[in-house]
């Protein structure tokens, strides 16, 4: 079977906060700046608002990190300073047999927390949704959340300061597809994985 892949990368702006403590001990908490993108090309049998953040897909010849960077020129007018950006991993998004998604993530580190990033309207409604990284998980505020997959990985990746490699089979409204035949426990096997990867971060 011929299998195609497309390079494509995403951007989430963070803000660690620094907790002092009474003890004088510290600790941080880590939280995520996410956007409202306008529901279109593969988002497009997606049914409702969902969370996200900034990118697009690799242009031909185009490094990860000049991808990223042409991106965020596009998008949000304010290019990140390559020591801002922190690789965070690579996950693969399997929509349907043979036609692959080869997702870059990065971590963007902001300084300070900024109350929403300008962006362009033609990709997003709006981007001034934060979110705090509670362990693990995005703690949950409103209605508005990321993408039923995207909550099996990005947690992962924005939480982890290590790089990751994911792998997820998805459908259409972007929920993990499970194996057609059940376990013998009655349960359906998620055809999706998660670990810490020792892969080579891509080429700047």
């Amino acid at each position: 079977m011929f299998i195609q892949i497309k390079t494509m990368v995403v951007v989430f702006p963070v803000w660690d906060e620094t907790i002092l403590h009474n003890d004088s001990e510290t600790t941080i908490r880590r939280h995520v700046l996410l956007g409202v993108p306008h529901r279109k090309g593969p988002f497009k049998k997606v049914d409702h608002d969902f969370l996200n953040g900034l990118g697009g897909k690799a242009e031909n010849g185009e490094t990860p990190i000049q991808c990223v960077q042409r991106e965020l020129r596009e998008e949000c007018a304010d290019p990140a300073l390559i020591e801002m950006l922190q690789w965070a991993g690579t996950v693969y998004i399997d929509r349907d047999h043979g036609r692959i998604v080869r997702l870059h993530t990065y971590r963007w580190h902001l300084r300070e927390k900024i109350e929403k990033l300008t962006v362009d309207s033609s990709e997003f409604k709006r981007f001034d949704v934060w979110r705090t990284l509670d362990g693990h998980s995005l703690a949950p505020r409103n209605d508005l959340a990321i993408l039923p997959a995207d909550q099996y990985w990005m947690q992962h990746f924005l939480a982890s300061n290590r790089a990751h490699k994911a792998f997820v089979r998805v459908d259409d409204q972007f929920k993990i597809r499970g194996v057609v035949s059940p376990t013998p426990t009655g349960t359906s096997v998620c055809m999706s994985k998660i670990k810490c990867s020792k892969h080579t971060q891509p080429p700047l």
